[in-house]
């Protein structure tokens, strides 16, 4: 489980400014979710 969380924080730190803006666009509006996801 710790490995996990651990992977899972270093994908997050490596994350693009432009990934988060993407995330939080899903967050956002979740109908287009699909429509957004090439």
């Amino acid at each position: 489980m710790e490995r996990l969380k651990t992977e899972r924080a270093k994908l997050i730190e490596e994350m693009n400014d432009d990934v988060r803006k993407e995330l939080r666009d899903l967050y956002r509006k979740p109908k287009s979710k699909k429509n957004r996801k090439s």
